[in-house]
């Protein structure tokens, strides 16, 4: 008795696939073939050998059993492409499987193991119509989708239809209720609000989103089942309809743009557009402002609170400030204090202190180094493999909008994501450059510790490491009597006391806040409880240095 497996197929998850096997199973019986195992899966014919799971356990358990006979109800079973499927009979044949087609009645091996010749030249042929008709399918319904967007305007793009516009005839029209809110998005971006906080708001109000709407069963979603009330507007959803330039009445289809009833006017939406280019150039060039002492516990001397950087992009308020500014949980009226200028004060006392040269002698550790450039080159490597994998994704979702199988709506917003991500991964590249031609820059200058100093006045990153290192805490305490440094009065100073980790007894230093001036004093120059400078002020004032600036904004 011969042993045979089976194999069926069908297009979708809603067709049952117990006909085709009834009827293989019929055959088996009448022939007295000895069922051995039965794959079957829901999978489209189009989809490459690789997507196909069954087939693949199909192909990979002939490799280590016995068997003769493999069975379908028809040839297209196996596959649409030509390619597959004569890859497929090729492998079966090596194994000395005879294939069994029931459909064309199509028998690849005789009864004594050798090919059959009218086999051969009938799975070619019908393979070929397979795959011709299969094309011409495709190109019919193509056609039919451009006729149906161009000629008669038409909606095409699916269930899931652009935010603001409703489906009347299959046409696209403009949902009143809806496009309120995508002109209150725009509008709110003009008025400076950022697209996270524009969800924020939208989701405060309640408004729904499309998911909300349309979605009637749960979905699953990385593992995870999620209902209509688990979506809620997010920052990548208004980047995206900001983005749409349907919502001035051009909907891009196929490279060509057709018309759509617009909701937003042309000068509002291309104002947004400038908008989003300065804001992506901004964060292109550095996404986060990168200050010296960045990883440094600074606290206010008067409330206890966390100083932070307040640091806006057009430059006009650059300062340290305390948190209780804020929250308002505290009276505090703490100053606050210009970045670069405390920086530049810190980073005066460091350099001239002991602890700076002690802790580069300590720190020369040329294998570390080369640890570190190795890791960074590494890093490097996977963030190429990554820019890979997306430039695939491209091409995958140009492949899907070319044969129909993604509107081209869908397209848009999807490869939106796409080049946004590319362009993370190309401003990361971008850093790790940077910092591996950091550290070799490192290694030449560690030769000499005294010329090491001195240059490093010009590598921001360097000098932010350092004194991370060295510094332990940070206290800013206000000056609240008349005492002023520089030639501006009333300039409200501030007493800096820096605490290192080398020693217990810290430095003490008054910065002019309106000029250049910088003066160390003792603990016992300053009065803790009254916030007020004490002893000879002339002596003090006779100290004053202007503060040098080493560091480039």
């Amino acid at each position: 008795m011969k042993t045979a497996i089976i194999y069926s197929r069908v297009s979708t998850s809603d067709q049952d696939t117990s006909s085709q096997l009834n009827k293989i199973r019929n055959y088996c019986e009448h022939h007295e073939f000895s069922i051995l195992r039965e794959f079957t899966e829901k999978k489209s014919g189009m989809l490459s050998f690789d997507e196909r799971e069954e087939m693949n356990n199909l192909m990979e358990w002939i490799k280590t059993n016995k068997v003769d006979v493999l069975v379908v109800w028809e040839l297209s079973r196996l596959g649409r492409k030509l390619k597959d499927v004569l890859n497929i009979t090729t492998e079966l044949k090596e194994h000395n499987i005879s294939l069994h087609s029931l459909k064309e009645n199509i028998i690849t091996l005789d009864e004594n193991g050798k090919e059959s010749m009218t086999g051969s030249i009938m799975i070619s042929l019908l393979s070929i119509f397979s795959e011709f008709e299969r094309e011409s399918i495709v190109q019919r319904s193509r056609r039919g989708l451009e006729y149906s967007s161009e000629v008669l305007g038409r909606w095409t793009g699916g269930n899931l239809l652009p935010y603001g516009y409703k489906r009347e005839n299959k046409v696209l029209v403009v949902d009143p209720d809806e496009a309120e809110i995508i002109k209150l998005i725009f509008n709110l971006y003009l008025e400076g609000k950022g697209t996270q906080k524009i969800a924020h708001l939208l989701n405060e109000k309640g408004i729904k989103t499309r998911y909300n709407k349309v979605l009637k069963k749960k979905i699953n979603i990385n593992g995870v089942l999620k209902s209509s009330d688990d979506f809620n507007f997010v920052d990548g959803t208004i980047y995206t309809i900001l983005r749409n330039s349907i919502y001035k009445g051009e909907r891009r289809y196929k490279g060509r743009i057709l018309k759509a009833p617009s909701i937003i006017d042309n000068i509002t939406f291309d104002k947004v557009q400038e908008r989003l280019t300065e804001n992506y150039n901004k964060k292109g060039i550095n996404t986060k402002f990168n200050y010296l002492l960045q990883n440094i516990e600074m606290r206010c001397g008067e409330c206890g609170l966390t100083y932070f950087p307040h640091k806006r992009s057009d430059g006009v308020d650059n300062r340290y400030i305390c948190l209780s500014k804020r929250t308002h949980k505290t009276d505090c009226n703490n100053t606050g204090i210009g970045i670069n200028k405390l920086d530049d004060g810190v980073w005066y006392f460091i350099r001239r202190t002991d602890d700076l040269m002690k802790h580069i002698k300590n720190s020369i550790d040329t294998d570390e180094i080369n640890n570190q450039i190795e890791k960074k080159n590494h890093s490097l490597k996977l963030l190429k493999v990554e820019k890979l994998k997306i430039i695939q994704n491209e091409n995958f979702l140009v492949d899907m909008v070319m044969k129909q199988k993604m509107s081209p709506d869908i397209y848009e917003q999807r490869i939106e994501l796409v080049m946004k991500e590319k362009n993370k991964l190309d401003a990361n590249a971008e850093k790790l450059i940077k910092e591996i031609d950091g550290l070799i820059e490192i290694q030449k200058l560690q030769s000499d510790i005294d010329n090491h100093i001195r240059d490093i006045k010009g590598n921001k990153d360097l000098m932010k490491k350092y004194l991370t290192e060295i510094i332990s805490k940070i206290t800013i305490y206000p000056i609240k009597d008349n005492f002023t440094i520089g030639s501006v009065k009333n300039d409200k100073n501030v007493m800096i006391e820096l605490l290192l980790k080398s020693t217990p007894k810290p430095i003490f230093f008054i910065i002019s806040q309106r000029s250049n001036a910088i003066l160390k004093i003792e603990k016992e120059n300053f009065d803790f409880n009254t916030y007020s400078v004490i002893g000879s002020k002339k002596e003090l004032k006779a100290k004053i240095k202007p503060i040098p600036h080493h560091i480039n904004n």
